[in-house]
């Protein structure tokens, strides 16, 4: 069998200070027990680099990088991986001495195995993603002023040293003390007639609306001391210390109670995770419900149970082409619901914009179905299949429904509504027209060009959003 070490080259920790440096060719992220380096996309190609990594502990307890070889040499350009070369280390040094957490990220990423737990940066990123979710759905904002995703670009400290782990509490305290939005907490606590506080700082404001908040406060407080020594006054001599696996001790920290601020929200606003986070992936609707003919069809078919359910394409001369869900019921009957579109109207126009293109529900019964081609794709029921909606559908009654007007500006999707097909279990599935324009869109306005452009050219298609119950 292949030594899976063949696949590495050694170098000192002190090359990833090479590209720290210039962000604006160069991003790290770092993971379990290692990080990845790509270029920019505004990076020459002469500093093209694309390099899996992993830190691996010297005898004398200092970090070192293992470079995934095959990324150096093929993902990596010539005048990078020159770079390099000064910085390497031969494989003896480490004398084979035991790491534990290197020996995990080779059985992860070399030999395919699953890694024993989620890293915790990534826990936290889960975290951060669900409270924002909640928080919006609540009180319109997140609590935290940043995106999730940004998170992966925290620096890890990669030297063992006091000063290394002070400036990586510096850089975290940017990301989570700095990201606490004050007026998205006080709007919070208002709603739940809690204290407010007249501070900008984030974890007064938390600890004024949220006082239960105790493991969320108390590690911002360690972040805050330590990030104090970084940036305020002359700090002492750097003296060795396990930076790297004590700063990720206090991620899973961090995680854990960012976790806690998230139960609180769920508890007091009665609202779970998983149900926030896919209603906040919907756009900005109209809280009160749209009255419409569709309404009295849909009536028909409450409290019967969903037997099968397809997606369907409705391809018409001189009409817009579009999706269309078909809903089979136990009863033998079903109903297709689809959109409807002035598409004449629009490509009418000299430059029309994407508002300008109003889409509705239509609500097909079974008799009128008879009369409509619809073209059911195995493949478009896949993608839904895939998600897990349509299986929440199949085997359970229909016991409501409500149409909503979408409210947000798109500059890029046409004026719509969202239908919220409502299930027993308290659960509902939203349905949302878009549609499929290519490279058509800039800025807002519709290229379509051409002496034979039709309505036929616009595609409206279905998304299907599951919201669970809790």
């Amino acid at each position: 069998m292949m030594n899976p070490l063949g696949f590495l080259r050694f170098f000192r920790s002190e090359i990833l200070y090479v590209y720290l440096g210039r962000p604006d060719k160069y991003s790290i992220e770092f993971g379990l027990h290692g990080g990845h380096i790509k270029s920019t996309e505004s990076a020459p190609p002469e500093n093209l680099i694309n390099l899996r990594f992993a830190f691996r502990e010297l005898p004398d307890g200092e970090l070192a990088i293992a470079a995934y070889k095959p990324d150096l040499m093929k993902n990596t350009a010539a005048s990078e991986q020159s770079k390099w070369d000064c910085f390497e280390l031969d494989p003896s040094e480490f004398q084979d001495s035991p790491d534990p957490k290197f020996e995990e990220w080779v059985s992860v990423y070399l030999k395919g195995d699953w890694a024993k737990e989620t890293p915790p940066l990534q826990q936290l990123i889960k975290q951060v993603e669900w409270a924002n979710a909640l928080s919006q759905v609540h009180a319109g904002c997140g609590i935290f002023s940043i995106r999730h995703t940004e998170l992966v670009s925290l620096r890890f400290p990669f030297v063992n040293h006091t000063h290394a782990y002070e400036d990586a509490h510096r850089e975290l305290y940017r990301y989570i003390n700095d990201a606490l939005d004050v007026e998205c907490i006080n709007k919070l606590g208002s709603i739940l007639k809690r204290k407010s506080s007249n501070s900008k700082k984030g974890y007064k404001a938390l600890k004024a609306a949220f006082p239960e908040a105790t493991y969320l406060q108390e590690i911002l407080g360690h972040i805050s001391k330590y990030r104090g020594k970084s940036v305020h006054k002359v700090r002492e001599s750097a003296v060795r210390c396990e930076a790297y696996e004590t700063f990720v001790y206090d991620l899973e920290r961090l995680a854990k109670s960012v976790e806690h601020l998230v139960y609180i929200l769920e508890y007091n606003f009665y609202t779970g995770k998983e149900k926030a986070l896919a209603l906040a992936s919907l756009p900005t609707y109209s809280d009160t419900p749209v009255d419409k003919p569709e309404n009295t069809n849909l009536s028909k078919y409450l409290h019967q149970e969903i037997s099968g359910v397809e997606v369907c394409e409705i391809k018409k001369s001189g009409e817009v082409s579009r999706d269309a869900l078909r809903i089979r019921f136990n009863s033998g009957s079903q109903i297709a619901i689809t959109f409807h579109a002035d598409g004449i109207t629009f490509i009418s126009k000299k430059t029309p914009a994407a508002s300008d293109m109003s889409v509705s529900f239509s609500i097909i019964d079974h008799d009128a179905i008879k009369q409509l081609k619809l073209e059911c794709s195995e493949d478009l029921t896949k993608l839904y299949i895939h998600q897990g909606v349509i299986q929440k559908l199949v085997g359970r009654q229909l016991v409501g429904f409500r149409i909503h007007a979408v409210t947000e500006d798109s500059a890029y999707l046409p004026q719509r509504q969202l239908l919220f097909l409502d299930l027993e279990d308290g659960s509902s599935v939203v349905v949302e027209p878009t549609w499929n324009l290519g490279d058509k869109v800039e800025d807002g306005l519709v290229h379509l060009v051409g002496e034979d452009t039709m309505p036929e050219s616009i595609h409206l298609q279905l998304g299907l959003v599951y919201i669970p119950p809790w």
